[in-house]
């Protein structure tokens, strides 16, 4: 991985292992009272896909210009680890919600091979009833303060793509899933869903997300009070990165980059890859680094980085 040092302005992606009990508000939050606390500057953070807060995992943020690209973090798919269990439904389909199906366990009639034969019917496009406890906006106000108030409004069903949902433990009442899956879905639902479709019901009791497009659990930090600067900076990713593992990209020589960055037209000026793809992403060389200058998203051009192309001259 290519790293930036953050004692300047950080235009970047960085990964974080967001602890279980953290919003992913409260995050971005601590990203940007550390940064500011050393470089008494203030940075724009934002991240893309948001985590629960009884869910712990990989949450990749978009630091400055980068917050620009966070979309295309977001599209991609995801990873996770989660536990259920079965014989219980919860009003928020995970442990913080108040019980409303509660079985005796010897009336829990699910074992390991009918748990798995019922998981097959999980894979591929699915139609999931986003919950009322998830940040899906009515007339601006998030769906999950009205279900604090009571209030139950209906919701329109999505298409999501499961492309693995696989076993990992069955120590009954509780297993353990890996699920890979598309942007959107809601892991609370799918577990909610598969207690329903065993007639038992179940929920979440801890879920990890190992995955987000590109990004592995692996390469993230973890996050603490004292986290400094310093343990930050081994984390940045530039937003190239980012860019090239997305989508086409061509390099371009400093002059043509200047006029892109300017406004100029990449049809008028003869860019081939104009012609080729519908999305792209124009880079050149600034201050002896590969950088970014814009992104054409349906002949769109977004400019990146324009201060440091129109201050720049060589």
């Amino acid at each position: 991985m290519q790293i930036n040092s953050i004692e300047t302005p950080h235009d970047s992606i960085l990964l974080i292992d967001k602890p279980y009990g953290w919003t992913s508000f409260d995050i971005v939050k601590k990203i940007k009272a550390i940064i500011r606390n050393k470089t008494k500057n203030k940075v724009k953070v934002g991240h893309a896909g948001t985590l629960d807060p009884l869910a712990s995992g990989v949450l990749v943020l978009c630091l400055g210009e980068a917050t620009k690209l966070s979309n295309y973090a977001m599209d991609e798919n995801k990873v996770y680890k989660v536990t259920g269990r079965l014989g219980m439904r919860t009003t928020t389909l995970d442990a913080e919600g108040e019980i409303i199906q509660n079985l005796e366990v010897s009336a829990i009639d699910v074992n390991k091979e009918k748990l798995v034969l019922a998981l097959e019917g999980f894979k591929g496009w699915i139609e999931q009833m986003p919950p009322m406890h998830s940040a899906i906006k009515k007339d601006g106000a998030p769906l999950y303060r009205l279900a604090r108030r009571g209030i139950s409004i209906e919701r329109e069903k999505r298409r999501v793509f499961i492309s693995e949902i696989s076993l990992l433990d069955f120590n009954f009442p509780f297993y353990t899933l890996k699920v890979s899956c598309s942007k959107g879905t809601y892991i609370r639902t799918l577990i909610d869903d598969i207690g329903l479709n065993l007639g038992v019901g179940s929920y979440v009791t801890d879920l990890e997300r190992l995955r987000s497009g590109a990004f592995d659990i692996k390469d993230a930090i973890d996050l603490k009070d004292n986290t400094t600067v310093e343990e930050l900076e081994n984390n940045i990713i530039d937003m190239e990165k980012l860019v090239s593992l997305v989508m086409p990209t061509v390099d371009v020589p400093y002059e043509l980059a200047k006029k892109v960055s300017d406004g100029y037209s990449l049809a008028g000026l003869g860019c081939e890859l104009f012609f080729q793809h519908k999305d792209f992403a124009v880079m050149s060389i600034l201050d002896d680094k590969r950088t970014l200058v814009a992104v054409i998203e349906n002949g769109a051009v977004r400019v990146f980085n324009h201060r440091r192309w129109s201050n720049n001259v060589q």
